[in-house]
């Protein structure tokens, strides 16, 4: 450690083991020696202390972070499915306008594309089968409609989030076949 005052007032030298301070004081110089100690050293790095305890904290914030972040997306793939299921909904009106309030029969959403009323059918956000969308025509007395007139529906899709506020206000039970208890959310015309 090198240091040089203002004007050869005072400077100190180290060679690693002792200290020579030398300070020019009423026209004289003053030489004290004393031994290098940790306060007089230079910190050249961390320890491994502080370095464990900073991967810690970066590791305890990466947690929180990443359940954050799942929950986030789960909310908007539910909202997704959401959309989906409103734009099938639409589709199965328009194709109902056309054929005097009936809907296609059984279980296939097939006759919404080749009749243009959707371009494609939605496939669910997370790309699995366990979360696909479901269609079941129903007859007057809401039972399954394999064939014939179909003046009923039911649509479903299965939410990753049972705590939606849609879920209060869909179809909750059995309907056609179809199991419509949360966390699926339900539609009928």
């Amino acid at each position: 450690m090198k240091s040089f005052g203002l004007r050869g007032y005072s400077f100190n030298i180290s060679n690693g083991y002792f200290c020579v301070y030398n300070h020019f004081v009423y026209g004289a110089f003053h030489t004290i020696i004393t031994p290098v100690t940790k306060a007089h050293s230079a910190r050249r790095g961390f320890t491994l202390i502080e370095l464990l305890v900073v991967v810690a904290i970066i590791a305890i914030l990466t947690a929180i972070t990443m359940a954050v972040l799942s929950d986030a997306r789960a909310k908007s793939r539910d909202a997704r499915r959401f959309e989906d299921i409103k734009q099938i909904q639409n589709a199965l009106e328009l194709y109902s306008a056309d054929r005097s309030g009936l809907y296609p029969s059984g279980t296939s959403l097939a006759p919404l594309v080749t009749g243009n009323y959707i371009q494609v059918l939605p496939t669910d956000p997370r790309g699995t089968g366990s979360y696909a969308y479901s269609y079941q025509a129903l007859t007057s007395s809401l039972v399954a409609c394999g064939s014939g007139n179909c003046p009923h529906y039911v649509l479903k899709s299965v939410l990753e989030q049972d705590s939606q506020l849609a879920l209060d206000s869909d179809i909750d039970g059995l309907l056609g076949g179809v199991n419509c208890e949360d966390p699926a959310f339900c539609l009928i015309p």
